[in-house]
């Protein structure tokens, strides 16, 4: 696995590697139960385990900062217009276009996926050699490992899936205990997203539309692996289009 952060300019000069992953956090509220750097930790942890399975691909440094508008109103979210959002996108790719030819971004936090699409687009209608792909590492196939695993509808933020995700990567910091989960709060919501701030529909900061809490490690990692699965076929997939492309 190749880090930016790691390397000298030399090195990175010359890589016979052209491919770079540019991993996009958030620093946002996450309930009581986990912390303001959940997106960005999974988001890390994604990426390395990703770029370790493609070896000629170089991990660009974690954006922390992105759009959580959605999350204003609650102590501790930082946010970035979606404008903002893109200008530093743009300035990030263009440092590294001349020596790549694809730049894959990759972000656990869902509330960049519209904006980092549009991104996608706007870029590739203006940049003929150096092409960015945002990865998908989620299917109906993650979905239906998630949904079985949860024994039911998938929580949309900060319930049971994440709160499992965060036992098992990151457990010192999340503040779910098992032994009272019956006096724990839950306020059931499904549709929230892209209608205003959160807070006005849940004042504890969490979407999740299953009644039941579902926390486990084990569950957890499940879901995590099954994302890193589906994130490494998507670039194997990008990379192998691009190499037929030049034996044609």
């Amino acid at each position: 696995m190749k880090k930016l952060d790691n390397m000298t300019t030399f090195e990175v000069a010359k890589s016979s590697s052209k491919l770079f992953l540019l991993p996009i956090g958030s620093t946002e509220q996450h309930g009581p139960y986990l912390p303001l750097g959940t997106d960005t930790f999974v988001t890390d942890y994604l990426s390395e385990q990703i770029a370790k399975q493609i070896p000629n691909l170089i991990q660009l440094p974690t954006l922390n900062y992105s759009c959580a508008n959605e999350h204003l109103g609650f102590a501790g979210t930082l946010t970035l217009n979606p404008q903002t959002l893109m200008q530093i996108l743009t300035d990030l790719c263009r440092s590294v276009a001349d020596y790549s030819d694809k730049i894959f971004l990759l972000s656990f936090h869902g509330g960049n996926k519209l904006v980092l699409q549009l991104f996608e687009a706007e870029w590739n209608y203006t940049h003929k050699k150096s092409k960015v792909y945002l990865v998908d590492f989620t299917s109906n196939q993650t979905d239906l490992i998630e949904a079985k695993l949860l024994k039911g509808k998938v929580d949309k933020h900060a319930g049971n899936g994440e709160i499992s995700i965060g036992k098992y990567l990151f457990p010192k910091n999340v503040k779910f205990e098992k032994t009272n989960e019956k006096d724990k709060k839950k306020i059931i919501l499904s549709k929230v997203f892209n209608r205003g701030k959160i807070i006005d529909y849940s004042s504890i900061g969490i979407i999740d539309s299953n009644p039941m809490w579902i926390v486990s490690p084990k569950v957890g990692k499940k879901i995590l692996y099954s994302y890193i699965d589906q994130g490494v076929k998507f670039i194997k997939n990008e990379i192998s289009i691009q190499k037929k492309g030049e034996s044609s």
